[in-house]
C-alpha cells in the first residue's frame, strides 16, 4: 500500500527532487531532512525484512548498525584492508565481496543486501562498479552510503559516484562537501532491483512529519548553485 509522501506534499518539492535526480544522473532522488542517517536507515530497511541477512561493511556508521537492530537483522562482516603505515581502513575489495557472497551461500543464507561505505572518512573508494555488477548477477542490491562523495559528480578529477557506477541506493550528506545547511542530505535511486515503494515507506517513517522548507529550500538551493558553478566550488578542493 502507498504511504503520502509528506515530505514531498508540494509540486514545488517534487520538482526539486526531480532536477536534484536529472543532476546526478539518478532514476530518483528524495531530500532527507534527517541526516544520512535517516537514508541509510530507509534504504535498509526497505530492501528487508525482518530476520534476514545482509552483508555489511564493518566501518559502516552507527546508522547501518541501528537499522539491523530494528530490523533485526543478521550482519555478516566484511572487513576492509587495513592500512598499517597510516593506521586507517582502506575500500572494500571486489574478491571480499565475492568470498562473503560465496560462503553466505555455502551456509545457505539468502542475502537481501550489500551496504558499504565509499568513500570512508579519509577518503577511499571501494571498487563501486564491479561489486555491483557481481552483486547484480545474484540479484543483489547495493547500498553505497556515501555521504562524504556529494561534491563526486563535479569534477572528473573526483573519483565517479556511487550512482554512475551501478549501485541501487547512494546516500550523499550534501552538508558535508557541498554548499548546504547541516541535517540535509539526499537519498539517490536506480531502478531495477529495489522495491521503490517500500524504501519510500521507511524513508517517511524515519523522517519528521513536520520537515523543515528552509533545510529542503537550501537543499534545492545548493543544487542550483553547483549545477552552474561547480568548476568555481571544486578547484580549490582539487588543487589540494
Amino acid at each position: 500500500y502507498e504511504i503520502p509522501l509528506r515530505l514531498v506534499g508540494s509540486e514545488m518539492c517534487i520538482r526539486d527532487s526531480e532536477k536534484t535526480a536529472a543532476l546526478y544522473g539518478a532514476d530518483e532522488s528524495l531530500f532527507l531532512v534527517n541526516g544520512s542517517t535517516a537514508g541509510n536507515m530507509a534504504a535498509i530497511c526497505g530492501v528487508t525484512d525482518k530476520g534476514d541477512s545482509i552483508i555489511v561493511a564493518r566501518n559502516c556508521h552507527v546508522s547501518v548498525y541501528n537499522a539491523i537492530i530494528l530490523n533485526e537483522l543478521e550482519a555478516i562482516y566484511v572487513y576492509p584492508q587495513y592500512d598499517d603505515e597510516y593506521g586507517y581502513y582502506k575500500g572494500i575489495s571486489l574478491n571480499e565481496i565475492k568470498d562473503t557472497v560465496e560462503n553466505s551461500k555455502l551456509e545457505k543464507k539468502d542475502i537481501k543486501a550489500v551496504v558499504i561505505t565509499s568513500p570512508t572518512y579519509e577518503g577511499n573508494v571501494s571498487d563501486i562498479k564491479n561489486i555491483a555488477a557481481y552483486l547484480h548477477e545474484h540479484n543483489i542490491p547495493l547500498i553505497v552510503d556515501e555521504a562524504h562523495g556529494a561534491h563526486f559528480k563535479f569534477s572528473c578529477k573526483f573519483p565517479q559516484t556511487a550512482v554512475e557506477q551501478g549501485a541501487d541506493i547512494v546516500i550523499n550528506s550534501v552538508h558535508k562537501t557541498l554548499p548546504s545547511l547541516t541535517q540535509t542530505a539526499v537519498m539517490h535511486i536506480n531502478y531495477g532491483y529495489v522495491n521503490v515503494s517500500k524504501v519510500k515507506r521507511y524513508w517517511n517513517i524515519y523522517q519528521s512529519t513536520s520537515p523543515s522548507y528552509i533545510l529542503m529550500g537550501s537543499i534545492d538551493r545548493c543544487m542550483s548553485i553547483i549545477a552552474v558553478s561547480y568548476t568555481h566550488l571544486t578547484l580549490p578542493t582539487i588543487r589540494l
